[in-house]
């Protein structure tokens, strides 16, 4: 796959970045600032086999029906395995690797911490679920020197996934 900044650009367009993306090549290690929902819906895509569905806000919580959704394919399958595959190494060995096993299943993910430690978030997914966690101030004060998406959100994240999970069977990542 072709890392140069266009088809960085491409792929995050057609898994639904809208935000400006600076045309460098640090792009594809996260250069340019996404919104949470953006990225969040983007690795929703990738947990999805490429298929992405613009996101959904729950506004209540009922007995009404399943809301049933439209997904496009945007990226190939195989795209999305071979992400996906990179992405669990962050859980593996990476700097999520705090939670290795906690979720017993497969679990792919990103920390990230901007300059001067001001946001720290961690997105992740299982072949089924996917939640992003953002964790800073409102007027961009920085969290403090310590502070990074691996300890700040990812116990968070881990915390909402153990619920959302709890009474779902363990789904590999298909190949």
């Amino acid at each position: 796959y072709d890392l140069k900044p266009n088809p960085v650009i491409a792929t995050a367009r057609a898994l639904g970045i809208e935000s400006p993306l600076e045309s460098n090549y640090a792009l594809a290690l996260g250069s340019s600032a996404v919104s949470l929902i953006e990225l969040t819906n983007a690795y929703a895509s990738l947990a999805a086999r490429g298929r992405r569905a613009d996101p959904m806000f729950v506004l209540q919580i009922g007995d009404e029906k399943p809301l049933e959704r439209e997904l496009a394919q945007v990226v190939s399958p195989e795209l999305s395995f071979l992400m996906s595959h990179v992405m669990q190494s962050v859980v593996e060995e990476g700097t999520a690797a705090s939670i290795k096993g906690k979720l017993k299943r497969p679990i792919a993910g990103k920390t990230g911490t901007t300059n001067s430690n001001k946001d720290a978030w961690f997105v992740g997914y299982s072949p089924d679920v996917c939640t992003g966690v953002w964790v800073g101030f409102d007027d961009s004060r920085p969290l403090g020197e310590r502070e990074q998406g691996a300890r700040t959100a990812l116990p968070i994240w881990l915390d909402v996934m153990q619920a959302a999970l709890r009474d779902r069977p363990p789904q590999p990542f298909v190949q």
